[in-house]
């Protein structure tokens, strides 16, 4: 049997964040686990090994200055971790856009109308057609630019009952139900922004 050498044991020490003694797998280990790890991180307490140091930005190959420990992965000069958190933000920004995959969108438009109120894709589009795609309250038709629940209209339903009603805007289907499909608060609400429109 090869003679394996153990591993090296290293004297129990307290979590510079929860104060909790922990035996380190290394000298530069200062926190007990990855919460506290990150705490400490966002706290600037960094292991004793870590200090200002000249480095190659693995990215763009241009020199900087960055306070590193020289174990792990070699950070990036600032600007290339800017362009790269941009870039991976744009990523994430065109994915969820309607233009970039209508299907998915389609698709989940027809699980939430089942889902929700029992109606298929089919009779949202009849529907859609009898109101010439247009608000039932405002008349409106919704902006095809615009993000999410502001690019169509949403179906309707007492909320009493579950009936389905008719379709409405974003912003019509929001008022109706802030008024909690109450018909006397939503008369009382029209009073008294004529009231206060006429100035009596």
């Amino acid at each position: 049997m090869p003679n394996q050498k153990a591993p090296k044991r290293l004297d129990s020490r307290p979590c510079v964040i929860c104060m909790t003694p922990f035996e380190p797998y290394r000298d530069s280990q200062i926190a007990c686990s990855r919460s506290c790890r990150e705490k400490a991180a966002r706290q600037g307490l960094t292991n004793p090994k870590a200090t200002e140091r000249n480095l190659i930005c693995r990215s763009c190959g241009e020199p900087f200055r960055a306070v590193w420990s020289g174990l792990g992965t070699q950070p990036r000069c600032a600007a290339c971790t800017a362009r790269i958190a941009t870039e991976s933000q744009g990523r994430k920004n065109a994915a969820r856009r309607v233009e970039v995959n209508p299907s998915r969108r389609q698709v989940n438009l027809r699980d939430l109308l089942k889902k929700l109120y029992g109606l298929t894709l089919d009779e949202y589009a009849a529907m859609l057609a009898r109101q010439d795609g247009r608000c039932a309250i405002c008349g409106s038709p919704p902006d095809p630019d615009g993000v999410k629940a502001a690019s169509r209209l949403h179906v309707d339903h007492d909320h009493a009952t579950g009936a389905v009603r008719e379709l409405l805007c974003n912003r019509c289907n929001m008022g109706v139900g802030y008024f909690r499909d109450d018909p006397d608060l939503l008369r009382a609400a029209a009073e008294y922004i004529e009231r206060h429109r006429s100035g009596a």
